[in-house]
């Protein structure tokens, strides 16, 4: 589910760049940001499931 949000996200993010016109890197970076958030988020995520599941055996 997660992955079908995300590039929805950036693809409605990329007009919102040109019309406030930050430099490129600056929007990569907010980008790369975004996606490490996700990452960790994800990572999180599979970490407690994981943990939860050993509890229950």
């Amino acid at each position: 589910m997660m992955l079908i949000i995300i590039p929805q996200f950036i693809m409605n993010y990329k007009p919102i760049l040109k019309t406030v016109e930050i430099p490129i890197p600056v929007s990569f970076a907010l980008i790369r940001l975004f996606q490490l958030f996700v990452f960790l988020s994800v990572l999180m995520f599979a970490i407690s499931f994981s943990l939860s599941d050993a509890d229950k055996k």
